[in-house]
């Protein structure tokens, strides 16, 4: 080959390197993520809402004093560190330097206390801050909070709602949050378009440094099927709760990854405890006697959801595998009813909403071979918890969720008699549970915790107010190539954390 001959070639490779790299559109990293989510966030306010949907999508542009990672520990946000004062009682924060908010102001310990006291005011999140006794901020960078006493979860409920926002901005405008943000998150606030989306973009002078994907868009997708459909086209990069009957098309995409796991969001069978016949401990068993979980799991999701032994889950402190509900015994179940005088049965009504219909239909079928009749009244949200806190009601098919994982706000609220039509609607009385409850609550060491949750269990194990049916599935799809997505069982999807 002479001379000539291996330069034309030379060229040539040269030539089709550079188109190939200059056509290769799909090399180029993308700029920008599509979530679909059934509802687009109800508020704009860091310390006003009560949707799971809005705290996620709040997350990425406020920064709390501490975030709650994937498996439930506490790690910085705008604190870098933390102490607690043996007593358990005084929190001191020291918050990043360099931290500013979306308007290019700094951030401050000021800010950061005021913020905790719109906790404590709101009528949203106020019963969860009410043991606050002192805020305080003796410098730019330290936080001081002071409670009235020991309260092992205030840090992940700090996570949930301490979305810092600026204190002058607040004071200065008349309607702060009206389609608007003021935060110091990863994400900053551009725009809403109402019923359709919400549109974000990466903070330059996030104190983390600027977050790997540039823009982040929030697509309102309420239609299952159509969502579905938007993914596999790329029309969205992520769906946040994909429902049962569009799974397994969207498993058997190459592109495509589902991610799953145990959701802190139960569905429970709950009786009235002071109506007959349910105020008898024996009538209440021969119903979980009688209840298949597993029908009602395939019925309700397909069997994606997990079965509920306890209402404490997997994972969160006060979770103990001996804490099992018995499994079904129609016979068993009859001779309980027997000898609480209900040999030939018993009608009743149970209360519940569209979402768990079909749950109920399961149920009632179950509780037929008992001989018991039930009438179901399906009602609106608003309607079922009105009837629920005036204890008009004879049982109910219901929903439960964990707002941080951590059981005080959940079991506290279900079982203390305290919290009798605010959370108790079952009207469930036991000075014993009431002691264990405040117990774990109060105490420092998790070991102690754990103790007496497992002690406050076993008792409600046995006297059986409600039945812990199932957890709900959590779940996400996404394009393959999108990287740090995965289901977390908070729901609370923090966006910095992916890349492309």
């Amino acid at each position: 080959m002479n001379g000539k001959m291996i330069v034309r070639i030379a060229v040539v490779l040269l030539l089709s390197l550079v188109l190939v790299g200059c056509g290769d559109t799909d090399s180029e990293v993308k700029d920008s993520v599509t979530i679909g989510v059934s509802y687009l966030a109800t508020s704009m306010d860091p310390q006003g809402y009560d949707t799971q949907i809005t705290e996620s999508i709040l997350s990425n542009a406020y920064e709390p004093l501490v975030r709650v990672d994937a498996d439930g520990g506490i790690i910085p946000g705008a604190a870098k560190e933390w102490d607690i004062s043996p007593d358990g009682m005084v929190y001191t924060f020291t918050l990043y330097e360099d931290m500013f908010f979306h308007d290019g102001t700094p951030v401050t310990a000021e800010d950061a206390g005021f913020s905790l006291q719109r906790c404590i005011d709101s009528s949203y999140v106020g019963t969860y801050f009410s043991y606050i006794d002192k805020i305080e901020a003796p410098d730019d960078l330290t936080l001081v909070v002071t409670l009235d006493y020991a309260y092992a979860p205030f840090l992940s409920l700090a996570g949930a709602y301490s979305g810092i926002t600026s204190k002058s901005y607040v004071e200065e405008n008349e309607d702060p949050f009206l389609r608007q943000t003021m935060g110091s998150g990863p994400y900053e606030f551009v725009s809403y378009t109402q019923g359709d989306s919400m549109v974000f973009k990466a903070f330059d002078k996030y104190h983390l440094d600027k977050a790997p994907i540039a823009n982040l868009v929030y697509k309102m997708t309420p239609n299952a099927a159509s969502a579905a459909l938007a993914l596999k086209n790329g029309e969205l990069d992520v769906l946040v709760g994909v429902d049962s009957t569009n799974r397994a098309q969207i498993e058997s995409d190459d592109n495509l990854v589902l991610s799953s796991t145990q959701s802190l969001m139960s569905s429970l069978l709950a009786f009235n405890c002071d109506k007959e016949p349910f105020n008898d401990p024996k009538v209440r068993m021969a119903m979980v006697l009688a209840i298949d979980k597993n029908q009602i799991n395939e019925a309700a999701t397909d069997g994606y959801a997990t079965i509920a032994d306890s209402h404490i889950p997997k994972g969160v402190v006060g979770y103990s595998a001996d804490d099992k509900t018995p499994a079904k015994d129609i016979e068993k179940a009859k001779e309980l009813l027997a000898e609480a005088g209900y040999a030939d049965g018993f009608d009743f009504q149970l209360v519940t909403t569209t979402a768990r219909s079909a749950h109920a239909e399961v149920a009632l079928a179950n509780l037929y071979e008992l001989g018991v009749t039930v009438k179901t009244d399906v009602v609106e949200t608003a309607a079922f918890y009105e009837l629920l806190e005036k204890g008009q009601f004879d049982a109910y098919m219901g929903g439960w969720g964990y707002i941080c994982p951590d059981p005080d706000v959940y079991v506290y609220d279900m079982f203390h008699s305290e919290k009798t039509s605010t959370g108790n609607y079952v009207r469930f009385n036991s000075s014993a549970v009431d002691q264990y409850l405040e117990e774990a609550r109060y105490a420092t060491s998790e070991e102690d915790r754990q103790k007496a949750y497992e002690n406050a269990m076993t008792i409600i194990r046995d006297e059986v107010p409600n039945i812990p049916i199932i957890w709900n599935d959590a779940n996400i799809a996404f394009n393959k190539d999108l990287k740090g997505a995965k289901a977390i069982n908070t729901e609370q999807y923090f966006i910095y954390n992916y890349s492309w």
